[in-house]
């Protein structure tokens, strides 16, 4: 829907629920998927996802990704990881024995963006012999501030990564222990956790349907 009652704050407002979508499709109705979660990027395969968002529009009716205010589910099965510039240095870096493509069983992604900055929430992923827990911010130059948790590995003992900087040019900063290893394995300690992420995330879609309520 499309608010258009001052023609120089144009708005228009997402409110979708779809299941069994071909990622490739989600992109066409939402291109700017890849910025706000670049991993679709690489990913091939079939999705359910929610977005709510308010898009500010400018001039040329395009979305102004500045005011852009948005939370957005989606979870998949049997995908595809296909090799791109970001997961060829990180193929490399954990010596993946295929650096080209990788199946991913499960992937459940929760995300919110405001004030220019795009908040994955903790989730996790499974590639090769490693299973992550992966969380953080990014910024619309697409640089970057994730932490992640090494649990299932070859290594004989979990450890965290601080990974900053920008696709190419990331860096890596070891940490002792875990952030959210400990926290995954504690069933009441998890649900505290997923009980937050769901209360931002149905804050935001609050606020975008109310906004949606009274501005059009």
């Amino acid at each position: 829907l499309y608010d258009t009652a001052d023609k120089n704050n144009a708005s228009a407002y997402v409110d979708w629920d779809m299941e069994h979508i071909h990622i490739g499709k989600l992109k066409q109705f939402f291109p700017t998927l890849p910025i706000l979660f670049p991993m679709t990027n690489s990913l091939e395969g079939i999705v359910d996802c929610q977005l709510t968002a308010l898009c500010p529009l400018d001039s040329s009716s395009a979305i102004d990704l500045t005011g852009l205010y948005a939370a957005c589910s989606f979870k998949g099965s049997n995908m595809v990881l296909f090799s791109n510039e970001t997961f060829h240095q990180i193929a490399n870096k954990f010596r993946f024995k295929d650096k080209k493509r990788n199946l991913l069983e499960d992937l459940s992604v929760d995300f919110i963006v405001k004030n220019q900055n795009i908040e994955i929430f903790p989730f996790i992923i499974k590639i090769d012999r490693y299973s992550f827990i992966t969380s953080g911010k990014h910024r619309l130059d697409m640089t970057y501030d994730y932490h992640v948790d090494v649990l299932d590995s070859p290594i004989p003992f979990n450890f965290g990564l601080d990974v900053s900087g920008q696709n190419g040019n990331f860096q890596y900063k070891p940490v002792f222990g875990t952030q959210y290893g400990k926290v995954y394995a504690n069933p009441l300690e998890r649900e505290k956790l997923h009980y937050d992420k769901y209360r931002r995330l149905n804050e935001i879609r609050a606020s975008i349907r109310k906004a949606l309520d009274t501005g059009i």
